[in-house]
């Protein structure tokens, strides 16, 4: 667990969040896997699914109860979330339960699936897309050899194909409300053709109950996750539309103030239906709908593998933005020299990982040795059920733990400081900065390296490290985390992530300025444009001025 070495699963994770469109975009999210020596019995497994018949309403309850065992014998962290979310892994168990069973078709019955895993709070948890070639081809070679999985997968994209069929040729007006600052406010789909007129309005019930009551078990294809400004739960989204889906009336203050109510539908399936509409229209050679984008303006940062950094000689700063910890052009060793080499001669550093959602563990240690002057400590306590610690030939020795009735052991492992000098550092967070990337900033603030700037990533997962499994009977694949980090207060990582030491959210304004330098043709990523949207950027700028 020292390195996340192996290979790489892309996982299809629904429709995006706001700022890219939300019609018909297939979203990948690359995560690293380890496998043990055993795992090659593990995915030689026959799956029993009749690709000719699909699944009968008794296999369907079957293969849930199967995915349910398994995540109960080897999630850590299943019954962690109730103390901070108040829902309970059995209350939301027993829910979709009832939905896998009275599902009417198979496509119904996916996306019960997606649903569930995604009301569990734990940042590994996903369901896969139904095709070999969003696997990494490494591991998807292990897989391909395994041929009832491979016909399962084939199944089930001609059921996503077959849905969606049905909708080419309809128009599907959508109605979204994106949470900002503890509410859910109106962002229209396309924002400049607000029929509804949603946009900066506010959600307030949906069938009578409050907005933050009915997110926590509806069936989303966004993750549950928690606020911990607000103190509550929330999904990054929660999307409408006026034909697909369960039928729901939706009660809405508009931007003036004056209350609303509109019929509406929603649900898993339908946003699955939109998000993957367009992409099954462009291989039946379907017209499609497509914006032409603007040109726009040429990149004024320098590009190292997924690091970008620009320096700002009036603002006395590095702007140093790490979208993830896994470029296959420049690994942590290649990050840490340029970040090194780039950062001479200025006093201060910002570092950006809220889009980070991890990869590899050592890149991450030595982006952190980069930035300090002093050798430091990277220490952590790592637990896995009784049924991963007898199944699984771990690298490292577990002990039995009475306190929480897991197997644990001690990652202690020092980082050579190479930084020439101490800087100011400054590091921002978001509620998707997860697993290696979560460490990073546990062990940024730990070490006290600087200030940690953002929200809370809640489910963090630091050494979270990813793994796979598949269902006997359906062949649905999924991914989850047999490995729980606990915090230095006592709680788990998975539940609670890394607090920030100061609290900062983007407010509702900043994505309308956004969407509008963008429409313009700006790179909305520079530092110029993003001192105009940014509301975080802004503030640790002002900082910085304010305290040379």
């Amino acid at each position: 667990m020292s390195r996340k070495t192996g290979f790489k699963i892309f996982i299809i994770a629904g429709i995006s969040i706001i700022g890219v469109s939300l019609i018909a975009v297939l979203i990948a999210m690359a995560w690293v896997i380890i496998f043990a020596n055993n795992y090659d019995a593990v995915y030689s497994r026959k799956v029993t699914l009749d690709t000719s018949a699909g699944l009968t309403a008794q296999q369907r309850t079957e293969d849930f109860s199967q995915l349910c065992e398994h995540l109960e014998a080897y999630v850590p962290t299943l019954y962690e979330y109730e103390k901070l979310y108040g829902i309970s892994y059995d209350e939301t168990k027993a829910y979709y339960s009832t939905l896998a069973a009275n599902a009417e078709n198979d496509f119904e019955y996916c996306t019960v699936i997606r649903g569930f895993l995604n009301n569990i709070p734990s940042a590994h948890m996903a369901v896969g897309f139904p095709s070999l070639s969003k696997i990494d081809e490494v591991f998807s070679a292990r897989l391909s050899k395994n041929k009832s999985f491979v016909n399962a997968q084939d199944y089930w994209l001609d059921v996503y194909h077959n849905e969606c069929r049905k909708y080419y040729d309809k128009e599907i007006k959508q109605v979204v409300f994106a949470y900002y600052s503890g509410e859910y406010r109106g962002v229209a789909e396309p924002i400049d053709n607000d029929v509804y007129g949603v946009n900066k309005a506010t959600l307030l019930t949906v069938n009578g109950v409050s907005a933050d009551e009915f997110v926590k078990l509806t069936s989303s294809v966004y993750k549950l996750k928690y606020d911990h400004s607000n103190l509550r739960p929330f999904r990054d989204t929660v999307i409408f539309n006026d034909s697909i889906g369960e039928e729901c009336t939706i009660e809405y203050l508009d931007a003036d103030g004056e209350k609303h109510s509109a019929k509406m539908y929603y649900g898993a399936e339908a946003d699955t239906v939109i998000a993957y509409r367009d992409y099954f229209m462009s291989i039946d050679g379907a017209a499609t709908d497509i914006i032409s984008a603007t040109d726009s303006e040429q990149a004024s940062y320098t590009t190292i593998g997924d690091m970008t950094a620009e320096k700002s000689e009036e603002h006395n700063l590095l702007y140093v933005c790490i979208n993830s910890f896994e470029s296959e052009t420049a690994d942590g060793t290649v990050m840490a020299n340029s970040l090194k080499s780039i950062s001479e001669g200025t006093d201060n550093i910002i570092i950006d990982i809220r889009k980070n959602r991890g990869g590899y563990y050592d890149y991450a240690k030595a982006v952190i040795g980069a930035l300090s002057n002093s050798d430091i400590e990277f220490y952590s306590e790592v637990y896995v059920t009784e049924a991963s610690y007898n199944k699984f030939k771990e690298e490292r020795a577990y002990v039995f733990d009475e306190s929480t009735g897991l197997y644990k052991t001690i990652i202690n492992e020092g980082v050579e400081g190479t930084a020439a000098e101490k800087k100011n550092i400054y590091l921002l967070v978001s509620d998707q900065t997860g697993s290696s990337a979560d460490n990073f900033a546990y062990e940024f603030k730990k070490n006290n390296l600087g200030t940690v700037i953002g929200t809370n990533n809640t489910g963090g997962e630091r050494n979270g490290t990813m793994c796979l499994d598949y269902l006997d009977i359906s062949g649905i694949y999924f991914a989850y985390t047999r490995y729980a980090a606990m915090n230095s207060d006592g709680t788990f990582s998975s539940v609670t992530g890394t607090a920030p030491d100061i609290y900062l959210g983007q407010p509702i304004e900043a994505y309308f300025i956004r969407v509008r330098l963008e429409a313009e043709g700006k790179d909305i990523n520079n530092l110029e444009n993003r001192l105009k949207w940014d509301s975080v950027l802004i503030e640790t700028v002002k900082m910085i001025e304010e305290n040379p």
